[in-house]
This record gives structure tokens, C-alpha cells and sequence, in this order.
């Protein structure tokens, strides 16, 4: 466990009652008043040091958010989560080659280690029983994100025979891009500006600053195009930070073709919505921004994470981009372009 001395807890007036399965107990709870014990214990939760570092990593988060716990009981919630996601990234790790590609879901990995790998038995010894309905059951009944089964959609085709959305065939086919809202601690509301290559899944940039305008856009995509070269596409909803005429002009000038989704259909933008909705369920919803430089820089070293460490299962639970350790540096002499000084300085890790 990470050093969490620094965080200072005092003793309860009323005791912290939880729902704690042992292992002669599944459906037991734990009555503390102490704050050292409370501590104790999740200190004691540890993992063995053969699990690799970002399954620790991880979970030592999960660690921190059960310890401040002890001060808000919502935050064990958002631990709960985070213990999910090093489970499941341990069990990728573990099991990920005993199932198919096309059948490698968590659902099926966990059915995989308890039927599978002759755990069954020691598990219903211990007086657990386990299966898939019975882990989305206790995911509802904490508050947590269960995932549904997408159903199959077919391709929507125009009568010239063109289809409606324009699927990527490679990097720099088409980018997307979107924005997603966060809050600091004080409550304070910011915004994150994700834009992603659709072919390989990479996130190429996220800006962050309390408001972010057309030209935060314009500032954004210009380091973008001289960093890596402008895109064939780019698509977007129809936010008046997109379709504003300055974007839409200089776009045209470059020759970037713009893809604007139907109104209300944020599906149509699938690519980026996916990549937002992992971004909220495994960075936004389990930290706590003190300050907007924290928030860029924790949003910075995820997005670095994301795209080099984090596998990803449409592309065969490999990172997008392995072989990016760090952002390439924009060329230099009077073609440079950079973010407004609001935006860069502080999502630069060191």
C-alpha cells in the first residue's frame, strides 16, 4: 500500500457499520470506531508482489479511496469501482490467452478462473458461489456500473449505396472529438476537450481548463496538425464550439473534411462516447481534483496510460499506441504552433 500517512483521520462519534464478506461470512458486516483500525485493516488488504505493477497500481488507489472512506462513505463506492477495475485488468493478465478474442469478456474470464482453473472447489468451501448474475446482482446493489450487452446494429445506407457514418480504415482516417465536464473539489466545474484517432484508438490530446471556447479548439487541433499532420475527416456533434464558421473555415482551408452527426445521436459519434465513458468510469469518478493544475495533470498521465499501458479489446487487449512513451515534440521555427499558455503548461509530466 502507498505511503497514506499524510492523510489524518480521527476516531467516530458513531462506528462505520459495512457490509464486509469473510471468509466464514460472506454476508457479514464490520463495526469500527477506531481510526488506526480502520487503517489497519485496509492496510491489511494487500496484494501479493507478484501482481504486476499496473494491477498495483490500481489497486493501491483503491486503497486510498477506501482509507478516506473513513471521512465520506461515498468514496468506498468509487474504491469498490477501482478494486473492479485492477480485478478485472489482473484477470486479463492471468487468463486473457485461455479464451478466444471473440468471447474475452470479464464475464467470461471470471467464469474461465472459477470453472476453469479448479478454483470451484475451494471457493464453495469457503462458502462462496459465484456466477456471473450473482457479480451483477452485488455490482446494483452498491451503486455500481453494470455493463449491458450492446445488441448488433446493422450499417444505416443511403439510396446512392453510401453509408450514413464513415468508418475508419486508418490512423489519420478520421479523428473525433468531444468534450466531457468534471468538477474540483470546491465544486467548480472544468472541461476536458478528448480528441482520438477512430483507427487506432489513441487519445491525442486532453486539454483541460474551466472554459474552453472555439478558438481553445482551433489552438488544440493547430498543435495537433503540426505535431502529427492534419486528419482526411474529423468528426464532432453539432456543439457551437464545432460548427462555429471560424473552425469550419479554417478546416476547409486545410482540407479537413468535417463529419457532423444527426442532432440527439450521440451513437453516431460511438468512438469518442466509448473512450469518454471509460475515461469518467476509470479517472473522473475515482479521484478527487483539489485543483484545476491537479486535475491536468492526473487527466495528462492517465491519457499516457491509456495510450501505451491500458489494453484495449478492440485491438486484439493491446495498448493503442505501445510504442509512445511521450508526445512528440512540435518542430521547431516560425511553422510551430502552440496551446495558449491557460492550456499546456501544466499537462506536461516531468
Amino acid at each position: 500500500m502507498r505511503n497514506t500517512d499524510y492523510i489524518c483521520l480521527e476516531d467516530r462519534a458513531a462506528p462505520l457499520l459495512l457490509p464486509w464478506p469473510l471468509v466464514d461470512n460472506p454476508g457479514g458486516f464490520i463495526e469500527i470506531t477506531k481510526a488506526e483500525d480502520w487503517r489497519a485493516l485496509v492496510g491489511s488488504l494487500d496484494v501479493d508482489p507478484r501482481i504486476p505493477d499496473i494491477v498495483r497500481a490500481k489497486y493501491e488507489r483503491a486503497q486510498t479511496l477506501y482509507l478516506l472512506g473513513w471521512i465520506d462513505c461515498e468514496l468506498i463506492k468509487a474504491a469498490e469501482l477501482a478494486a473492479l477495475i485492477a480485478l478485472e485488468l489482473a484477470v486479463m493478465d492471468r487468463y486473457g490467452d485461455k479464451i478466444s478474442k471473440r468471447k474475452r469478456g470479464f464475464a467470461a474470464l471470471l467464469k474461465y478462473m472459477v470453472e476453469g482453473d479448479g478454483l470451484t472447489a475451494l471457493l464453495r468451501d469457503a462458502g462462496w458461489h459465484v456466477n456471473r448474475k450473482r457479480v451483477e446482482r452485488i455490482w446494483r446493489r452498491e451503486g455500481l456500473k453494470v455493463p449491458q450487452k450492446q445488441p448488433k446494429r446493422g450499417r444505416l445506407w443511403l439510396n446512392d449505396g453510401s453509408c450514413i457514418r464513415l468508418r475508419p480504415e486508418y490512423p489519420g482516417h478520421v479523428w473525433s472529438y468531444d468534450f466531457v465536464e468534471g468538477r474540483t473539489h470546491d465544486g467548480r466545474k472544468f472541461r476536458i476537450l478528448s480528441i482520438i484517432d477512430e483507427a487506432s484508438r489513441e487519445c491525442l490530446a486532453l486539454p483541460v481548463a474551466r472554459r474552453l471556447r472555439s478558438e481553445d479548439v482551433l489552438a488544440a487541433l493547430a498543435e495537433l496538425f503540426v505535431t502529427r499532420g492534419p486528419p482526411a475527416h474529423i468528426r464532432s456533434d453539432n456543439g457551437p464550439e464545432f460548427i462555429a464558421t471560424a473552425v469550419q473555415q479554417w478546416l476547409a482551408k486545410i482540407g479537413v473534411k468535417t463529419l457532423y452527426i444527426t442532432p440527439g445521436s450521440p451513437w453516431e459519434n460511438g468512438y469518442c462516447e466509448s473512450f469518454n465513458g471509460s475515461m469518467r468510469d476509470e479517472l473522473l469518478n475515482g479521484e478527487i481534483f483539489y485543483t484545476l493544475a491537479e486535475a491536468r495533470i492526473l487527466i495528462e498521465a492517465w491519457r499516457r496510460h491509456y495510450n501505451t499501458v491500458r489494453p484495449h479489446s478492440s485491438l486484439g487487449y493491446r495498448p493503442p499506441a505501445p510504442e509512445t512513451a511521450t508526445a512528440p515534440s512540435p518542430p521547431s521555427g516560425s511553422a510551430s504552433l502552440h496551446l495558449r499558455p491557460a492550456m499546456a503548461p501544466e499537462a506536461t509530466m516531468h
